[in-house]
């Protein structure tokens, strides 16, 4: 068996979740910590959903055709984002890559990562 070299795209969520708390902790201390603590609550849950949409996409056996809801991924597990949903885009050009997206309730974009299937 062959060893790759890299990253798996769970090693790097976890070292973005990393950052982004201690961003938070950095926001925590020049805004205060009322509003500052709900900015880093939403964002643990942005980046915890992100990161379960990533895991499931990862089980796919190959890219969805076109836009499609991420698999396993339930709104209602995440209440700090309110009306949201997540999607799972093919990336241009085919391959194995896809975008997961969570969108709020205007289908702006919150947070947004690739991933690989199988």
């Amino acid at each position: 068996m062959t060893r790759r070299c890299g990253f798996t795209l769970v090693e790097v969520t976890v070292a973005l979740v990393v950052l982004a708390l201690g961003a938070a902790a950095v926001t925590a201390a020049l805004l205060g910590v009322g509003r500052s603590a709900h900015e880093a609550q939403r964002l643990g849950a942005e980046l915890a959903a992100l990161e379960n949409a990533a895991e499931a996409v990862r089980r796919l056996p190959a890219p969805p055709p076109r836009e499609r809801p991420c698999p396993g991924l339930r709104a209602a597990d995440y209440p700090e984002l309110g009306a949201f949903r997540c999607v799972v885009r093919p990336l241009p050009g085919g391959g194995r890559g896809v975008e997961v997206v969570l969108l709020d309730g205007a289908s702006r974009v919150l947070a947004a990562t690739v991933g690989v299937t199988r």
